[in-house]
Formats: C-alpha cells, sequence, structure tokens
C-alpha cells in the first residue's frame, strides 16, 4: 500500500537546495595547508614527452577540474549565507565554547546516573557564568571585527576605497528579474528567444515575458544582437582587408589541424614542460613562468562555469601548475583554444537608474574560467615580446600596455601642447568618443580558433 499526495507551495515560499544552501569561505581558509594537502594527494597523470591531441587536452582539462573542486569541498571551510558569525569569533571565545561543553557533559552525566541537586545547581551556576562572559566577549569581538574594517577603509586608495565603502553601504542583494516588457521594437527578440508571442499576456499594449526560462532567452537575444552587422563598420575598406588576412590565418590553421602539423614534436629531450625555442622564437611558456602567471592572481572569489575561483588557482601546489604548463604548450603546439575556456557565465546588472522591466536596462558581466585568463597571459607574454622586439607598437599607444596609462596621455598631451604654444604656434585637437565602443569592435567568430 502507497500513500500518493502532492503539495502546492505559494509563490512567497522558495525551496533551498542543500547542495548550494553554503558557500566557501575562500578568505578563512589556510592556504599552507590547502597547499600542502593538495601536492600531497595529487598524482602526476599528463605525458610531457609526446604530443597530444585536442580531444586528450579537454579530458585532462576536465580531470585537473574534478581533483581541484573536490579539493575545494574538502579544504575550504563553508558557511551558510543567512548564519554568518565566524568573523567575530577570536581565540577566547572558542576557548570559553570548549569551557562550556566541558561542564555540559558531567551535568548531563550527572542528571542520568546520580540527580544530586546540589551539583546541577552548581554546574548551572558556572555555564551561566560562561554564557555572560560568552555574550560579552561576542559583543566585543562584533565592535573590534567592524572596528578594524572602518579602519581599513583608506581614502587615498582610490583603487579599495569605493569597493569597501559599497560593500557596507550599497550590500549585493539577491538579483532578481520578475519580467520583461516588450514593445513593437523589441518583437524581434521574442522570435529570436524562440517565445510563443500568442501566449504572452498583453499590459498597455506591450508583452509581458515572464517565464524564468523565456526570460533568460530574451537576455540572451538580446546580447547576441549588441554585436551585430548593423553596428559594424560593414562595407568599409579597412574591414574587407583585415578579414582577408584573419580568414588566410583561419585557412591555415585548419589545413595544419587537418594535416596534423605542429610547432614542435615534443619528446624526452625536448618536454612539453619547457620545449626548446625554435629560431631563436619563444614560442611556449615554462613552469617557471606559469608560476609567475598562477602567483600573481587576484586574491577574488569569483569564479565562472568551472567554480574555481582564482584565489584558489594562485595557491594551486607546483605539481598541478606544472601539469597546466604541458597543457598551455600543447594548446599552443595544436594552436588550439579549448572550449570551455571561452564559455562565459553572464550577470545581467541593472544599469542605475534604468527601468528593471526593460531588457536594455541590464548590462553583461562575463565570468570566464579564471585558467582561461592563466592561458591568455602566457599568449599575451610572447605577443608582448615579439611586438616589442620588432618595434610594432608605435610610441603613442598608450592604452592595454603595461606601465602605460591614460596618465602618460594626458602628459604627453599637455607636454606637446605647451611646448608648441611656447614657439608661438597655432594648436588645433579632435577629440573622438566613440558610443558603445566596445559593442562596436569588429571581431570574426570561428569557434575553433
Amino acid at each position: 500500500m502507497a500513500l500518493v499526495f502532492s503539495i502546492d507551495l505559494p509563490s512567497t515560499v522558495h525551496s533551498i537546495d542543500p547542495a548550494v544552501s553554503y558557500r566557501h569561505m575562500y578568505k578563512k581558509t589556510k592556504w599552507n595547508l590547502f597547499t600542502k594537502k593538495t601536492n600531497n594527494e595529487f598524482a602526476p597523470f599528463i605525458p610531457t614527452d609526446r604530443n597530444l591531441t585536442n580531444t586528450e587536452i579537454l579530458d585532462h582539462i576536465n580531470k585537473l577540474n574534478s581533483f581541484i573542486a573536490s579539493s575545494i569541498e574538502k579544504y575550504v571551510p563553508k558557511f551558510k549565507p543567512d548564519d554568518n558569525v565566524l568573523n567575530y569569533i577570536n581565540l577566547r571565545i572558542k576557548k570559553l565554547h570548549k569551557k562550556k561543553s566541558f561542564l555540559i557533559s558531567p551535568l548531563n552525566r550527572t542528571r542520568r546516573q546520580n540527580p544530586n541537586p546540589y551539583v546541577i545547581s552548581t554546574l548551572n551556576n558556572l555555564i551561566n557564568i560562561v554564557n555572560v562572559k560568552l555574550k560579552a566577549e561576542f559583543k566585543s569581538s562584533y565592535e573590534k571585527y567592524w572596528d578594524s574594517q572602518i579602519r581599513a577603509i583608506d581614502h587615498r586608495n582610490v583603487e579599495s576605497f569605493f569597493p569597501k565603502i559599497n560593500r557596507f553601504f550599497r550590500p549585493k542583494g539577491e538579483m532578481k528579474i520578475d519580467f520583461f516588457e516588450i514593445d513593437n521594437t523589441e518583437l524581434h527578440l521574442l522570435a529570436r528567444a524562440g517565445c510563443n508571442i500568442n501566449t504572452l499576456p498583453k499590459v498597455n499594449k506591450n508583452l509581458l515575458v515572464e517565464s524564468p526560462s523565456d526570460i533568460l532567452n530574451v537576455i540572451g537575444a538580446y546580447y547576441e544582437q549588441v554585436n551585430s552587422p548593423r553596428i559594424i563598420n560593414a562595407d568599409l575598406p579597412f574591414k574587407d582587408e583585415v578579414e582577408k588576412v584573419v580568414n588566410e590565418l583561419v585557412k591555415t590553421f585548419e589545413n595544419n589541424h587537418s594535416s596534423g602539423s605542429h610547432i614542435t614534436e615534443f619528446s624526452d629531450n625536448n618536454p612539453a614542460t619547457g620545449p626548446r625555442p625554435i629560431d631563436n622564437s619563444i614560442f611556449f611558456t615554462s613552469v617557471d613562468l606559469s608560476t609567475r602567471i598562477f602567483r600573481s592572481l587576484p586574491n577574488k572569489t569569483s569564479s565562472g562555469l568551472d567554480n574555481i575561483p582564482p584565489i584558489v588557482l594562485k595557491h594551486l601546489p607546483p605539481c598541478i601548475i606544472r601539469e597546466y604548463t604541458t597543457i598551455f604548450n600543447n594548446c599552443l603546439n595544436n594552436r588550439f583554444f579549448p572550449d570551455p575556456w571561452k564559455r562565459a557565465k553572464i550577470l545581467p546588472i541593472l544599469k542605475k537608474g534604468k527601468p528593471a522591466s526593460k531588457v536594455s536596462s541590464y548590462r553583461p558581466i562575463s565570468l570566464t574560467p579564471a585558467v582561461s585568463k592563466v592561458y591568455e597571459a602566457v599568449i599575451s607574454f610572447t605577443l608582448r615580446k615579439h611586438t616589442y622586439s620588432n618595434n610594432i607598437i608605435p610610441d603613442n599607444q598608450f592604452g592595454f600596455r603595461t606601465q602605460h596609462s591614460t596618465t602618460h596621455a594626458i602628459h604627453k598631451i599637455t607636454t606637446d601642447t605647451n611646448s608648441h604654444l611656447h614657439k608661438g604656434d597655432v594648436v588645433s585637437a579632435c577629440l573622438v568618443d566613440l558610443e558603445k565602443a566596445f559593442d562596436s569592435v569588429w571581431f570574426p567568430i570561428h569557434s575553433s580558433y
């Protein structure tokens, strides 16, 4: 005999998935212990004496992700978002808790075995005294914690001042989109998102998108059209010339891939962890360079779809960094950028002062896997070395260059202007501001490269 029943929950009740009811406390992790434990448990498995296929590379990436994820679960402490008091627990509070537990055990034992009113009363009084001390110590620790947090705010440090202020006075709440209003000019988004227009409710001549899946698809359709041919410099000679060169390069990559051509052959004498330079050119990375890049990662706890944040990669043991070096060099050897490293977690953020019901009011933040940024840094190192040694980058290029910034650009234009004015010359300037500059940047889409 079986009993079958159903429960109808009101919309105000939210179920909690036990698997995601906690967050990892990366800032409270003992990273020396984490590095030591993962180093002891990890067994290298990626061969360095031969070339790897792209399929093998992807398989090794998945295995490394699984091992690192399991290490995070084992050695990174967790806390429930609604019950985070660990910031205020100091050594004295821990000792008082231990003392309280020491008193509770004989109290329970006395009540069970030999109920002596005097002993029970004495133990209760001692526990009450500890409780008073705990309350006072917790209050003191709470005040000291927030006092230290406020003292740590340095108005002279522009990089950390506003993030810390916002953390206290503009805490991030749960991001929730209830619905979208779609007007007549945005109907193409519904078609692209695969929404059934006939089933959508209508309010003030606008269609309402309320289903979570439809909301997600509409956001995706909107972001897809941001960088589309209608706002790219279509049919311009320069764009055509660039596309011609890129297509020729992609064709070369495809031919090399189909013929099994590589830059070099890895072997015992030419291991993938440190290949020899070819024609005095550096195409690959080394364990030392990879280590420097990993160790220079920021202490950030946000992560992409692999759920491995930069702060974890920063504290990986040398044996795992060595494995990643092998993967990086095989990727470079195959002219390959793994697909998992190109996939991003997209977070729509509501623009200030914009209506929450309009899809155009949200700007996207893309979180790619942190390890992809390490691979990008490896590629960037080779490109910078090549461009600097061949004087490809002009001196007047200040953006996207190490040890260059807008301050240098302002200093140069000010110096040049003053120099010409001092000579009696007439100075004129043409300033161009591109609206949605990044959205208008040309780029081709090649899924394999």
